[in-house]
Formats: structure tokens, sequence, C-alpha cells
């Protein structure tokens, strides 16, 4: 059995349980940290003549034992001097040998109590800066051993649990965030899985602190081994704040999803009850003028031709609404078909030709070949007319506009380019989005700035319904612009 799983059987127990077993022997506070036998205080500059005349006096004292036994045990002398100062070659080298012998092993005696000392001073220091990172650390950090107990914890502890150090110590970690029952069993399954390595992302978990406060912490639990012994360490960040403040953006969103429903609504509702009326005004001026053409002067048919107009573009704005409408509600549905292209782009043309003689512009396809794609040929055809519209009004009297069509094996690109006022880069990222509408009135441009930025905004959702993609390329103010709409031949 390894000592994880002795640590699991243990902490499972205790849990199963829920009893508070109390330690027999209290633990000191490891915030301490100081060993009063390793209080050091290191001279690196330590004089070495001490150990000179220490191993000098030890040599003397080799010398004056080693004549006494040799006079009085051995008898190889008469007298105690004669051994001392011999002039036996053989007795001084063996003397010179033992004195050499003697310091050196002072010296050595000397080095490594040294090193042991730089040894100990480092590893003390070593041991107050991790403690320094620990007692800083914005993190809580909890040592919890294989009963449940708290057997180390740092500042930041303290103040997530409201509870002091000398509190926290050696008590059980449920009576701290008040783990019962079901809630108690849970975080039981959260550190078996801690246990067995199987916990590796944070988890969120709301717990009771001191006083009842409810606080959401966001915690790591991992098994770590200290000399042999397995113990829990819990990492704790206070993110209640977090949490709140993300409940009230959810509660903004859904407020704003409300508000967005309520306008959806009202432009649906609103669009319906108005496009009535305004047909039949359409319809009327229109039969007006036609019937009774010859019996109207001019002022009279001048009044009801604005009439008409007027109508069918308050009619065309209220279209616009309720597609809008229906895109963001439950989107457009396409009926997508096997369609001539080329075709669908010359009708535009021809539909879109007039507008462009009564500014007397030059509109002209360069299309040499007939193309078939698979799209919805009513919505593609409004994308291209819009298109083609926007460059008639943004494009001066007298000015060209042509449209050309690219085969490439698996899409196809229209191209609509005009020699109109052009987009500067900032004009090019509002274009598309909804009311994205560029306001040139009164700025000196001879063009048409009808319309509420609705058209291309459509266009854009519609071509993205069929996969495909619209950009539009300009080199900046008064140097015209080209309109791409990408497509695919098979959708």
């Amino acid at each position: 059995m390894t000592s994880s799983e002795s640590f699991l059987i243990e902490f499972t127990n205790e849990l199963k349980n829920n009893t508070t077993i109390s330690i027999k022997e209290p633990l000191e506070e490891i915030e301490k940290f100081e060993d009063p036998k390793r209080n050091l205080k290191f001279k690196p500059n330590t004089p070495s003549f001490r150990i000179i005349i220490l191993g000098l006096v030890l040599s003397a004292f080799y010398l004056i034992i080693e004549g006494v036994l040799d006079t009085y045990i051995f008898q190889k002398y008469d007298n105690f001097f004669q051994d001392i100062f011999t002039t036996d070659p053989h007795e001084i080298f063996m003397h010179l040998c033992a004195i050499c012998l003697i310091l050196f092993i002072g010296v050595l005696s000397q080095y490594l109590l040294n090193s042991q000392r730089k040894t100990d001073l480092r590893l003390k220091e070593s041991e107050k800066k991790y403690r320094l990172l620990i007692e800083t650390s914005p993190v809580s950090i909890l040592l919890i051993d294989s009963k449940g107990f708290i057997i180390d914890c740092n500042k930041a502890s303290e103040r997530i649990t409201n509870f002091s150090r000398k509190n926290l110590l050696n008590k059980h970690f449920g009576e701290i965030f008040q783990f019962k029952g079901e809630k108690l069993q849970w975080i039981f399954k959260i550190f078996t899985k801690a246990i067995n390595g199987e916990l590796k992302e944070p988890l969120e978990m709301n717990v009771l602190i001191k006083k009842g406060k409810m606080k959401c912490l966001e915690t790591a639990v991992s098994l770590i081994d200290i000399e042999g012994e397995k113990f829990l360490q819990i990492l704790s960040k206070d993110i209640t704040s977090r949490k709140r403040a993300e409940e009230l953006i959810r509660e903004e969103i859904e407020k704003l999803k409300d508000l967005d429903k309520i306008k959806n609504n009202l432009i649906a509702r609103s669009s319906y009850e108005l496009k009535n009326p305004l047909t039949s005004i359409c319809n009327a001026s229109e039969l007006l003028l036609k019937i009774y053409k010859d019996k109207l002067d001019d002022r009279a048919s001048k009044l009801l031709k604005i009439v008409n107009k007027g109508g069918k573009r308050l009619s065309s704005l209220i279209t616009r609404f309720t597609e809008i409408s229906e895109i963001k509600s439950k989107g457009i549905e396409l009926k997508v078909e096997f369609a001539n292209i080329t075709k669908i782009i010359q009708d535009c043309i021809n539909e879109m030709s007039y507008q462009a003689l009564e500014r007397n512009q030059f509109l002209n396809a360069l299309i040499d070949e007939t193309v078939y794609i698979y799209a919805d040929i009513s919505r593609i055809k409004q994308v291209i007319s819009e298109v083609i519209l926007n460059a008639i009004y943004n494009t001066p009297p007298n000015g060209m506009i042509s449209v050309d069509l690219q085969n490439n094996q698996n899409y196809i690109n229209i191209l609509i380019k005009d020699s109109g006022v052009g987009f500067t880069e900032d004009e090019k990222m509002i274009i598309f989005k909804e009311f994205g509408k560029i306001e040139r009135y009164g700025k000196g441009l001879d063009i048409i700035a009808d319309g509420m930025g609705l058209g291309l905004y459509i266009s854009k959702k519609i071509i993205e319904l069929h996969n495909g993609e619209i950009w539009v390329d300009s080199k900046g103010r008064n140097k015209g612009s080209t309109f791409i709409i990408k497509l695919p031949i098979k959708n």
C-alpha cells in the first residue's frame, strides 16, 4: 500500500465518521521557523593562525607522549630529551609526518566546519525567503493533515476566513468552513479526486465562514509530500466581488435582451400596421397619375408624384425594418435553387439603368460567360440591386459604374465598381453595421444621402447565409470604390 493510499483511507474514515480528534501534542507555530541552535553568524575570514597554534600544541603533546613511551616503557633511550632532540633521520622524518598530519586534520576540520556553516546559512535564508513568499501571497494557503486538521496557514487565510492564525491552527477544516451533511460529502469527493490526482482544474465553491458570512472561493486542491508525510494543500482565492459583478452583468444582459425583444416586436407590429395604408397611398397615387393624367394640371401632377415617391420610400423603409426583425427573431429562410447568376446581374442592371440615367451616369456589365450557382434568386437579386443603388447614390453625375463577374473554380466574385466619393478607413468599418449610415449631407458632395444605413447590413446577412462574403475596397475620398460579393458555386 502506497503512502497516498494510506492517506486516502485515513482521510476517508475521518470524513465518514465526521469526528473531531484532538492532536496530542500541540503543533508549534510554523511562522516562527527559527531554530535557535542554527542561529549562526558565519565569518568568512576566520583567522587561520588559531588552527596553526592548535596544531603545534597537539604536535608538542604528541612528541612528549612519544618521548615518555620510548624512554620509560620501551627503554630505547636513557634520557627523555634524547628522544625529543634525536639526530636519527628516521625519527626526525616520523616526527615531521606526525606534525604535518595533525596540521592537515586541523585545517580540514576547519574547512568542513565552515562549509557546514555556509550550508546552514543558505538553508536558513532559503527558508526565510520561501516563508516570506507564502506570507505575502494574496492566495490563501492551508495545509491539512489526513485527519482534516489545519497544521499551517498564511496571512491571506486569516483575511478570507476572518479567523486569526492562532484560531486556525489545529482546527478541523469543516469547523472553519461550516461544512455539514451533503456539503461535507461533496467536499470529501473533491478531496478524494485531489488525492487520486484526478482534480486538474480549480473549482468554485460557496462557503460559510465566521458569523454566517457567505463567500465564493476559487480553490485548487493538491496532495503534497513533506519528508515522507502526506498533506493536502488548499489554495483559495476570494472571488466574491467578481461573482457579484458577473451576476450584475448577467442581469444587465438579460435586461438588454428584453429591451431588444421589445424593440423587435415594436418594429414588426409597427411595420405591419403602416404597410397597408402606405400601399394604398402608393397604388392610389399611381392610379391617379395613370388614369387622370390628361385632366391634371402640372402642379397637381407634381404633387401626386411627390406623394407616390414618398410613399414608396416609406414602404421600402418599412420593408427593411421587417427584414431586420426577421433576421433577429427567426432568421431569413433561403429558397436555394440552381440559378443563372449572369441573368440575375443583367436583370438588376436593367432595373437600375433608369435611376442611373436620371443622374447621367454610365452603367454597364462586363460579363462574357453564363455562370450557374446554387442560391436564393430573389435574395441575391436584392443584394446586387442594393449595392448598385448604393453606387448610384454615392457617385456624382457623369460618373461610371461597372459590374464584373469573375468565375473561379469553387466560387464567383461579383465586382461592382464606381467612380464615386469613395470611403475612408473609418467609414469602411461601419457601412456594413446596423444603422451604419455615413452622414454626407451638407458636405458639398453631389450625391444622394437617402437611407438609414440598413441596406448593406441586410445584404451582408443574406450573403453570410449563403456562406459567402461581402466587403469594399477603396483608396480614400473621391477615389471611387469596389464592392466585392463572393459566393460559393455549390452551396
